[in-house]
């Protein structure tokens, strides 16, 4: 067990009501009257078609940190794979996919110890959030974009932070 966040008490009922009543994992508090939350099960998103080293990187050295379980999750468009008409279709990804992703990562002895979870599903945000619901802390990618691309489109990361009930840890993507 690590102590992740310490809140002075006066302070404690801010950051309870900040999360909205929704608290997942442990809350204990300790002896000098502080409050702590413990990660015990960390969910980490991979998009699978980019370069995700650094994010891979980020999500061991956290769960490492707070020796959590770590579940590695991908979610395959219905449609990948799968020769379209006029595009390029995405790639479908797989176990073997990810593991080889953690072993580039220079995490290939880790991976026989993690859980990987791939599913098929064209609605990425509500997926994520209906997994979250069994994770203590969520790692995912964020990409930047310029002010016209994030008017334009809504990313999967920001429409699952605006709904997910767990903490969750955005990595900054090259």
């Amino acid at each position: 067990m690590l102590m992740v966040a310490y809140c002075e008490p006066r302070k404690a009922r801010f950051v309870l009501a900040k999360w909205g009543g929704l608290v997942h994992g442990s809350l204990q508090w300790d002896v000098t009257g502080g409050i702590t939350m413990v990660y015990d099960r960390i969910f980490l998103c991979l998009e699978g078609i980019s370069n995700e080293t650094h994010l891979i990187r980020e999500a061991m050295r956290v769960g490492l940190a707070l020796n959590a379980s770590l579940t590695v999750v991908h979610i395959n468009d219905p449609h990948a794979g799968k020769p379209l008409l006029l595009m390029d279709s995405l790639p479908r990804i797989t176990r073997d996919d990810m593991v080889r992703m953690f072993e580039e990562a220079g995490y290939g002895d880790a991976a026989g110890g993690l859980t990987f979870r791939v599913m098929d599903d064209d609605a990425y945000s509500d997926t994520i959030v209906n997994l979250s619901r069994e994770a203590d802390l969520l790692i995912m990618g964020h990409r930047h974009h310029s002010r016209l691309m994030g008017a334009l489109i809504n990313s999967t990361d920001e429409q699952v932070a605006d709904r997910v009930s767990c903490p969750i840890l955005l990595v900054p993507l090259e």
